[in-house]
């Protein structure tokens, strides 16, 4: 059975289906960083400063990165801390 031309999905172009991937990724990412930012928020309340000693007690903890790693490195945690910065922005925004 054939279907009708009305019943078939629109085509999408590649750039449509990047920019659909992008978007689905970046909610991903902005996830785990709000999932992460707490345990973080933690870790600074306990006295761990800096980017190394998170990392290191992140790694030490088995929390995984948004790659489901268990090595956390120092620029990885920049960059989370970084999103929550940017997703608060957003949220803040008229």
């Amino acid at each position: 059975m054939a279907m009708s031309d009305e019943s078939k999905p629109p085509v999408l172009t590649f750039d449509e289906l990047t920019a659909r991937a992008e978007l689905a990724q970046r909610a991903k990412a902005d996830a785990h960083a709000l999932n992460v930012l707490p345990i973080i928020q933690e870790l600074q309340s306990t006295g761990v400063r800096g980017q190394r000693a998170l990392a290191r007690a992140l790694s030490a903890r088995g929390v995984p990165t948004a790659f489901g790693f268990s090595k956390w490195y120092h620029h990885t945690v920049r960059n989370l801390l970084l999103r929550a910065e940017a997703i608060s922005q957003r949220k803040q925004a008229p």
